[in-house]
């Protein structure tokens, strides 16, 4: 009998709490979410009135975002839960969420704030969202190129860095990360913090065209190009043979080496460095790459 008058006065409490339940809080009221949501208040009069600041606010336009919005929402890749206690967070909502996280790195309570949802909540629309974005894109911007893009990849890097028939420039990048329970030492890399490696290969103006994710931080290069999808496509799909990748000459340092070799090394140098620059581009752009 005790249990059940506990439960009676839990239901009691609840009606004669002023918020009219006890799992919202104030903050993130149904009323509070209409007047002070960040989608609501900023991002859609920047939307119609000033569309630099929306996307300084989002890293892409007005009309790109409505586009990514409705594929996203037609896909059905997001789950909605439907409540009768309070209105859903809409698709625009979850993606402006999403992507001022990608674009800052801030941290997710701050965010989770000037939306006025809950901190759990933050974190679940983020992962959720980012897995129906890559979904949904990643079959236009991330399959494997045919036979007429790396010719035209191969003619952009000869024009723009004077060096003939490349097809791309890889390199891995460490994303730093909180090491997972019980990793140990798989993590820990030799710049002395634990992270997961982005080994990916782009063209000539910077765009990305194969990428391998997931590699331990204490791997090297050797080892992630060799377990990585991308070894494994080329091999297969476009290149029977091996000898496709260049690096530097020996005896460079020494001076030891002749002058062809030496504009050969600096060609290279130079060409390879588009990798370098890309992975600047995209941590400059989407912030959280940074940490």
């Amino acid at each position: 009998m005790w249990k059940i008058r506990k439960m009676m006065k839990k239901r009691e409490h609840r009606r004669k709490h002023p918020l009219g339940r006890r799992w919202t809080r104030l903050q993130n009221t149904q009323q509070n979410r209409d007047t002070h949501l960040w989608y609501h208040a900023l991002l859609k009069p920047a939307a119609l009135q000033d569309v630099k600041q929306f996307h300084n606010w989002t890293r892409i336009s007005p009309t790109a975002f409505n586009a990514l919005a409705d594929k996203i929402s037609t896909s059905n890749l997001v789950n909605q839960q439907i409540t009768r206690m309070r209105k859903l967070i809409s698709v625009g909502e979850r993606l402006a969420i999403t992507l001022r996280y990608y674009a800052t790195g801030d941290n997710l309570k701050t965010i989770a704030a000037g939306y006025c949802v809950g901190h759990d909540t933050a974190c679940k629309v983020v992962v959720d969202t980012g897995i129906a974005i890559y979904k949904v894109l990643a079959p236009y911007y991330l399959k494997v190129p045919g036979t007429s893009m790396w010719r035209k990849i191969t003619i952009q890097f000869s024009k723009v860095w004077n060096f003939p028939n490349c097809i791309g420039a890889i390199d891995g990048k460490h994303i730093a990360m909180q090491a997972p329970q019980n990793a140990g030492s798989d993590y820990f890399n030799y710049k002395q913090f634990h992270s997961i490696i982005l080994m990916a290969i782009c063209g000539s103006q910077y765009k990305f065209t194969m990428i391998d994710l997931g590699a331990y931080g204490r791997e090297g290069d050797k080892n992630v190009y060799n377990t990585s999808t991308i070894s494994k496509k080329l091999a297969e799909d476009a290149f029977p043979l091996k000898p496709y990748l260049l690096k530097l000459f020996a005896g460079r340092c020494t001076g030891t080496i002749s002058r062809e070799k030496r504009i050969l090394d600096y060609r290279l140098s130079r060409s390879r460095r588009v990798i370098e620059n890309a992975f600047g581009i995209l941590a400059g752009c989407w912030r959280l790459f940074r940490k």
